[in-house]
């Protein structure tokens, strides 16, 4: 688990390396779906000083979709 997640509260729900598509022409090679308490803590997440060096890395080695997305 990362570290930089857990410290704004977020937990992790989903992690597949085989997403099988059923419909539509997105083809996402993996998936990850974690949740946080909410929006203001994913936010403070996404934007923290922990992970800007983590996120530059993934940005400068992979291409990404990233949605923030209330749940049920």
């Amino acid at each position: 688990m990362s570290p930089t997640i857990e410290a704004h509260g977020g937990r992790y729900h989903v992690i597949a390396s085989d997403v099988e598509v059923l419909e539509g022409e997105w083809q996402p090679g993996s998936l990850v779906i974690f949740e946080f308490p909410s929006r203001e803590d994913a936010r403070a997440w996404w934007d923290s000083p922990e992970y800007a060096p983590l996120k530059a890395l993934r940005q400068d080695t992979a291409a990404y979709n990233i949605v923030l997305a209330p749940g049920v």
